[in-house]
């Protein structure tokens, strides 16, 4: 007898493959879940997946991040793509659609979001990575750069998780080569960071079992899932069967514990959960250990998942997307039993369950998530100070008051531009805080000891190595545009087919597309070793862009 461990409640066929997945609410009682991908839109839906809105943008849609900048209870989205540009939208109610505010343009592709309010200041944030390297920090409300971090490697993901539990979120940035590191918003210190084998695709702030504090857990191409501690040591490490390319979490069966739920790139949606016996161990201070709940297949590899209260039923739901080009919401259904209410999880029962410290308050986040009360450690960081805190403050409360329907950009940049002339000593204090290049801080953090022999040895290159180096510095900047104009032309064409049966074929399609033989072999070989493109066995069979 077959057992179902999971519900399909409702899924729709998407128009192409998804990159990105999030869900907004409206008036606090209406999610819409946002999607795009490779067909350069952005797709909203409604809680029954039907389609409300189409957005048109000039680049595949690679990041996505929601938030409430102004507390009306209408979510605000920004969206970056490949087209370069960061985009800002904010919910129009009387014409029940998303409106663009504010953009912003990069040099290359946008290619992670995030928001928060980074820095205590009151205010929301929003921030951008790019192919490049740069991350650029905006104020959400005025589309005003803050400041800028520049790293040596493109930015893959951007979070603002509160990874130190002291009240102030950090932000959480992976880098292509996998490189992975939190950092403070409001003075751009690096806290600590960790050096991946391969690249990172996603992680989640998780609180395990009786633990006293939540969990940083963080996956990528490496085919394991690390469960760092707030102070960024390795407490944990669970093995998967293949790469992890998105992470998810929530108590999704009311047993008052959440569960992990990881996307695969062999087409699966695994949910982990702590194993009974150490639910109920309280003499466990540090517990992380894990096992397989359920597995559900999809039909191809899924890149986003979200879990989430989608019909305020007080039963999370698992919402999923991906390669397979559909929107698919699962519910669990372990062994035939429906999951209890998270509402259950706020009583006197579960407090008897927790440790001493965790005692005085449960606190939920988007009705999936408990977590333990925050440490009050205020006074023992940096702070903005407080004038600066009032005179942002009182910016965001003059722009609001005057416009609360978002629709005049110009009045918005007008009065963020008188205010920005009368509090000059505002922007000198922003300025000291600025952060123009974060590379050397992160080069002097501890490194593995394979890193520090290679660092040893680069410094005591010979002459000869010397010699070959200048003699590559050489090169005319001429010839390094043209190998950078044709890398860039690749993968515009790849993603316009997006598919292609065989190698053979791809070279004659971009040898059609005036790219030389040579060229075209030494750039695709590149982007193989940097599996930025892969061959997929399922229907579309070929070469496509990961």
């Amino acid at each position: 007898m077959t057992i179902q461990r999971y519900k399909t409640i409702n899924s729709t066929q998407s128009p192409s493959i998804n990159r990105v997945l999030d869900i907004a609410t409206i008036n606090q009682d209406d999610p819409i879940i946002i999607t795009g991908g490779n067909d350069q839109n952005v797709q909203i839906y409604d809680s029954q997946l039907n389609l409300k809105q189409e957005i048109p943008f000039d680049g595949w849609i690679r990041a996505c991040a929601v938030f409430d900048m102004n507390g009306d209870n209408n979510y605000e989205c920004a969206i970056g793509s490949g087209d370069n540009t960061l985009r800002v939208f904010v919910y129009d109610t009387d014409k029940s659609e998303y409106t663009e505010v504010w953009r912003h343009k990069f040099e290359k592709n946008v290619s992670a979001i995030a928001a928060g309010d980074i820095n205590a200041d009151g205010r929301i944030e929003i921030l951008a990575g790019t192919w490049s390297g740069k991350l650029g920090i905006f104020d959400a409300l005025t589309g005003e750069k803050l400041w800028e971090l520049e790293f040596s490697d493109w930015v893959t993901f951007l979070k603002v998780l509160d990874v130190n539990w002291d009240g102030i979120p950090e932000i959480v940035v992976g880098l292509k080569q996998g490189e992975f590191g939190v950092i403070s918003g409001i003075t751009g210190e690096l806290y600590w960071d960790y050096m991946f084998e391969k690249r990172v695709n996603d992680c989640e702030l998780v609180y395990l079992s009786n633990n006293h504090l939540p969990h940083l857990v963080v996956g990528g191409d490496a085919n394991d899932l690390y469960i760092f501690n707030r102070s960024g040591q390795v407490v944990s490490r669970w093995k998967t069967e293949d790469r992890i390319l998105a992470i998810g979490a929530g108590d999704i069966d009311g047993d008052c514990y959440n569960e992990i739920v990881l996307g695969t790139s062999d087409n699966r949606v695994v949910v982990l959960q702590t194993p009974e016996e150490k639910k109920m161990d309280e003499n466990e201070d540090i517990n992380t250990e894990l096992e397989v709940r359920w597995k559900a297949r999809v039909h191809n590899a899924p890149t986003s998942i979200k879990v989430f209260d989608l019909y305020f039923d007080e039963i999370p739901k698992i919402i999923v997307t991906g390669y397979f080009k559909e929107i698919r919401v699962l519910q669990d259904f372990f062994f035939g039993e429906e999951p209890k209410k998270v509402r259950t999880c706020l009583n006197a029962d579960v407090e008897e369950k927790t440790n001493e410290i965790n005692k005085a308050e449960l606190i939920t986040e988007n009705g999936v998530f408990y977590f333990p009360k925050k440490i009050s450690l205020l006074e023992d960081i940096i702070k903005i100070p407080e004038e600066m805190t009032r005179e942002r403050k009182e910016k965001a409360a003059i722009i609001i008051k005057n416009h609360n329907t978002f629709g005049d950009l110009d009045k918005i940049e007008n009065q963020a531009k008188e205010l920005e002339n009368q509090n000059k000593s505002l922007r000198k204090k922003l300025d000291s805080l600025k952060i123009d290049n974060i590379s050397e801080l992160i080069k002097k953090q501890k490194r593995t000891e394979k890193q520090k022999e290679l660092e040893e040895i680069e410094t005591s290159k010979s002459k000869s190595t010397e010699s070959f180096d200048n003699r590559q510095k050489l090169e005319s900047k001429s010839q390094k545009e043209l190998k950078g104009d044709n890398r860039e032309k690749i993968i515009s064409l790849m993603e316009k087919v997006q598919t292609i049966s065989s190698e053979t074929k791809v070279m004659e399609y971009l040898i059609e597309n005036d790219i030389e033989k040579s060229e075209a072999t030494r750039i695709w070989s590149e982007l193989k070793e940097e599996e930025k493109v892969s061959y997929s066995r399922s229907k579309p069979r070929g070469w496509s862009l990961n």
